[in-house]
This record gives C-alpha cells, structure tokens and sequence, in this order.
C-alpha cells in the first residue's frame, strides 16, 4: 500500500482528535503510515475551521487542536483538483469528491452518510472508517 492516497473527511478528523474515537484513530495512523494523505486548500480550510470551532474546547484544548492539526496538515500532499462537481446532494461534500479524482485516491474514508451513498464514485470507493480498517 506505499502508493495508496486517501482522503479523509472532517468528521474523521473530528472523531479522532475530539472524541478519541477509536476507528478513526487507527484510521489516521493507518494513512499516515501506508500511504499519503491528499490536501486541497478547501479541505484545508475546512479542517481548520471545523476542528478549531469553540463548540470543542470543552473535549480538547483549542491549542492542542492547533498542534495536532498543524502535524497532521505538515505530513499531507497538497493538490488543487482542476475539476468542479455537483456530484453530492451536500454541496459542502464536493470538494473531498474533487480532490479523491484528482488525486486517483485509493478510497475515500467517512462517516458521512451523504458521500457513502455514492460508493463508489468514479471508481473510488467511499468507506467508513471500519470497513476501511477491514479492507486496508
């Protein structure tokens, strides 16, 4: 798997370093690990917006957040998918769609039910973070 690319969705970041979940967790490291993570600036800025929201300060300090966020952002691949889609009903969804095509990603890893409902999507297949840990 060393020339697997995955893109991860917000809401496994945010179960792994909010909530301590432990899927995405081992979701995270398993990337990280085997193969590279894909980064555009709209994913980018959604992770930072998201997970640096105040809403979570109450789990995890806002400057741990920082921390983490910036060694995950430092170890990801960043490219600009060149290609615009009105692929998912959640329009906020379309960017990590974009950047899976652009990038050929392995697979997609979520939790959100928007984007599972399209699996596979231009032959990138769209997982939860268990069914991912299963296959990879």
């Amino acid at each position: 798997m060393p020339n697997s690319t995955f893109v991860i969705d917000t809401n496994v970041l945010i179960s792994a370093i909010v909530f301590r979940s432990e899927n995405p967790r081992k979701v995270i490291e398993r990337c990280f690990s085997s193969g590279r993570v894909m980064l555009s600036e709209q994913v980018e800025k959604e992770y930072r917006d998201k997970l640096l929201d105040d809403k979570f300060d109450i789990f995890i300090s806002k400057e741990s957040r920082k921390k983490i966020l910036a060694l995950l952002l430092n170890n990801c691949r960043q490219v600009e998918p060149t290609k615009v889609l009105q692929a998912s009903r959640d329009i906020d969804d379309n960017k990590f769609l974009e950047l899976a095509l652009a990038t050929k990603a392995t697979c997609i890893i979520t939790g959100d039910k928007d984007q599972l409902v399209l699996h596979p999507f231009e032959n990138i297949p769209i997982l939860t973070p268990k069914e991912f840990l299963d296959k990879y």
